[in-house]
C-alpha cells in the first residue's frame, strides 16, 4: 500500500513533465516528413496532392481531365503548378489528346497549360498514332493549339521528324515545324 501511495505521485509527476515538454516543443518537431510545415509551401494560397478535375467547355460539355500528383495554386495570379500531370482531352469529333510531363504551370490569366520534363503528346486518328516528345510544350485545351520553342521530336507510323520549334492545330492536325527541321517519311 505505502509503495502504490508512493508510485501514484511519481506517475502524475512524470505526466505533468511530459506536458510541459510537449508544450514547449514547436509543432514541427511532431510532424513527419510527409508533413510539411505551412512555411515550407511559399507563398501558395492551397497546395493538394493527388489531384484529379473535370474541365468543362462553354457549352458545359466534358473537354477534359486533368490529374497530377501534387498542386500548388497562386490566387492572384489564379496560376497553379502541377507535378506529374496528365491531360486527357479529345478534338471536336471524338479522336483522344493525351499529355504528360513532370511539371506543369496553369495560366489562368491565358487560359494555358505548359508542361514541361520529358512531355509527351498523343494523338489517335484512323491512320494511328502521332507522338510529341519534347522538354516543353505550351497547350490551349478549350482550341487544342500546342506550341512549342524547345527542340522536339515527332513520330507516327510512316515518319519521324524533329525540329526546334512547333506551331500544332491538333484538332485539324495541322504541323508547322520549323528551325533544323530533319527527318524521314515513308508513305504507308
Amino acid at each position: 500500500m505505502a509503495r502504490r501511495k508512493l508510485l501514484t505521485p511519481a506517475v502524475a509527476a512524470l505526466l505533468i513533465a511530459g506536458v510541459a515538454v510537449i508544450w514547449q516543443a514547436p509543432p514541427s518537431q511532431f510532424l513527419s516528413d510527409d508533413n510539411k510545415p505551412l512555411a515550407s509551401l511559399g507563398d501558395a494560397d492551397s497546395f493538394m496532392r493527388g489531384v484529379s478535375t473535370v474541365v468543362f467547355a462553354a457549352d458545359g460539355s466534358v473537354s477534359g481531365q486533368i490529374s497530377a500528383t501534387q498542386s500548388a495554386f497562386y490566387r492572384d495570379q489564379q496560376d497553379a503548378t502541377l507535378s506529374n500531370i496528365t491531360v486527357i482531352s479529345q478534338s471536336r469529333d471524338g479522336r483522344p489528346i493525351t499529355l504528360s510531363g513532370t511539371r506543369g504551370l496553369f495560366t489562368g490569366s491565358q487560359n494555358q497549360l505548359q508542361l514541361s520534363g520529358d512531355v509527351l503528346v498523343t494523338t489517335v486518328a484512323s491512320d494511328g498514332a502521332t507522338e510529341l516528345r519534347g522538354e516543353q510544350f505550351r497547350y490551349q485545351m478549350a482550341t487544342n493549339q500546342l506550341h512549342s520553342d524547345q527542340p522536339f521530336t515527332m513520330t507516327s507510323a510512316a515518319s519521324e521528324l524533329r525540329g526546334s520549334a512547333l506551331r500544332a492545330d491538333l484538332e485539324q492536325r495541322s504541323y508547322t515545324i520549323t528551325g533544323s527541321v530533319r527527318g524521314r517519311h515513308q508513305p504507308q
